[in-house]
């Protein structure tokens, strides 16, 4: 029967709590990183768990600067900014002989949510392009907002987006966020690049949805310095190198045309 990893002791602004067992979601395959399902004071929550397999990320911990740390903190300033994404119920940690050897965040639970790239993979299926298109403008309608408060993603896509049913879709890891100013070249490169890599490989290479999926893109976002024809190229060398990492693993099998746009924008 699985448990949660024994040794695991969880917090939160009040003190200790107790969390309960309840399913394990993912479970990477070398256990670096796995995420469960709870229970949190009778409630349904999320714990996520970084095992600290190298001194690196040990001495990073130390130091308040893990993965699970910045996550923490980029879930409080997203929260405070307006932005949909999970709430912060706690924290975790695993010590052995002193030294920490994992790291975690509890947090909240969005009954009936369904992740994005499961609603597209299968309305892409079904060749239902009106149902494509809507999610397109959803996942933007993440995205703008986003961008305008001054965050960026280096891993924002389909995957990472959880479809309410009250129609709300909440931006669910903050894990490889930062802050960029809304005009910040970089930050609108890597995370429409990484958005447009995870819509690319979700619909299993449809071009011409994926120029429309940029077209909407720079019609909605806010614009990079000196206009978004001075950072296509970096664009879509950058979406190639997101597109090359599924390639890597065996989940995709080309890299995407480029992807064009009106000199008068």
């Amino acid at each position: 029967m699985q448990q949660l990893p024994d040794g695991l002791k969880f917090w939160n602004s009040h003190g200790p709590v107790h969390l309960t067992f309840k399913r394990c979601i993912k479970n990477h395959p070398d256990q670096v990183r796995r995420v469960y399902e709870v229970a949190l004071h009778g409630e349904t929550a999320i714990l996520k768990l970084q095992r600290l397999d190298s001194l690196r990320t040990i001495w990073r911990t130390m130091r308040g600067r893990s993965y699970p740390d910045h996550e923490a903190a980029m879930l409080k300033g997203a929260c405070e900014a307006g932005l949909l994404v999970p709430k912060l119920l706690g924290h975790a940690r695993r010590r052995r002989l002193g030294v920490i050897v994992e790291h975690g965040l509890i947090l909240s639970y969005f009954l009936n949510a369904i992740p994005m790239r499961d609603r597209l993979l299968d309305a892409q299926h079904r060749h239902d392009d009106q149902t494509m298109h809507r999610l397109a403008s959803q996942m933007i309608d993440v995205m703008a907002p986003m961008r305008q408060a001054g965050f960026a993603d280096k891993d924002f896509g389909v995957h990472n987006l959880l479809l309410l049913e009250d129609g709300p879709v909440v931006w669910s890891d903050l894990e490889r966020s930062y802050h960029a100013r809304p005009g910040c070249p970089t930050g609108s490169i890597q995370t429409a690049g990484s958005a447009l890599a995870s819509w690319w490989v979700s619909t299993h290479g449809d071009q011409l949805m994926l120029q429309q999926t940029f077209e909407q893109m720079i019609q909605r976002l806010p614009t990079p310095e000196n206009g978004w024809p001075t950072v296509l190229k970096e664009l879509n060398l950058y979406t190639a190198h997101k597109v090359q990492r599924f390639i890597d693993i065996g989940w995709f099998d080309r890299i995407p045309e480029l992807l064009s746009i009106d000199i008068d924008r």
